[in-house]
């Protein structure tokens, strides 16, 4: 790259870095700041408020954790053994499953939503938390995103690894997990941060308010209480910011070797 193209591209990156950056500027000022009469002033007592006395949100703070956790851990789990099965197993009609799993991904939750709905009451599944997590569970995303990871495997230490007795449990564990664990703490992560992120499927199974999770909490501050949501805003980003940063160098590298042309 030329010098000139290099210094534009390091100027455009900060720009757009910068733009993207607004949002949480905005909410950073709006949690420990306040509108007054004579502008906004430094003050923390929305922050205290809700820190120690908002027992609503926390209690859907602690059904978003909840939620999170069982539904990544099932789509961690089973991404995990899918894609280790699509990947560096030959069976017939691999690649047609294969396909067939990418046009799942492809249907937004809008189109299936009825049919979702319907079956959740025939199975008794509303307002249960196994109605949320067990559709979300076998999402093929883990397929589509680990497969590519799992792909890049050299087939010569497999094979050596069979050689000397290990069973496909075995490999899995002790070799194709350790080789791609960028891989699956970029999935872990984008799991995690989709779940987390849940609002629609929440609505759709609970019908008590003590049951929704923190996404629908912030949702009805920002209609009630516009003032007020900047602090469960900010709340609401910390897990994924902690996670991001004792993660980031696994993320940064799994995104690398996703998008490298040849394995």
């Amino acid at each position: 790259m030329r010098p000139n193209n290099s210094v534009f591209a390091k100027v455009l990156l900060a720009f757009v870095s910068a733009v993207w950056m607004l949002p949480l500027a905005a909410i950073l000022l709006g949690a420990v700041t306040q509108k007054t009469a004579d502008g906004r002033v430094f003050q923390i007592t929305e922050l205290k408020n809700v820190l120690l006395l908002s027992d609503t949100f926390w209690r859907a703070f602690g059904n978003s954790l909840i939620q999170t956790i069982c539904i990544s851990l099932g789509q961690i789990v089973l991404g995990v053994l899918t894609a280790y099965a699509f990947s560096l197993f030959q069976f017939r009609g691999r690649d047609f499953l294969f396909y067939l799993c990418l046009l799942v991904i492809l249907l937004p939750f809008q189109i299936t939503m009825v049919a979702q709905y319907r079956q959740l009451v025939a199975m008794g599944g509303l307002n249960a938390l196994w109605g949320l997590v067990l559709p979300l569970c076998f999402l093929p995303t883990g397929l589509l995103v680990l497969r590519q990871f799992l792909l890049r495997v050299p087939h010569g230490i497999l094979e050596a690894a069979r050689l000397d007795g290990a069973g496909p449990w075995t490999i899995l564990m002790k070799i194709v997990l350790p080789m791609n664990r960028s891989g699956v703490r970029l999935f872990a992560f984008l799991t995690i941060a989709e779940n987390w992120s849940l609002f629609e499927q929440p609505l759709m199974v609970f019908r008590e308010a003590r049951q929704q999770p923190v996404t629908v909490a912030v949702r009805n501050v920002v209609e009630n209480a516009p003032e007020s949501a900047y602090v469960p805003c900010l709340i609401y980003l910390i897990p994924l910011a902690l996670l991001f940063l004792i993660w980031r160098h696994d993320i940064v590298k799994g995104m690398a070797i996703l998008w490298k042309d040849e394995p």
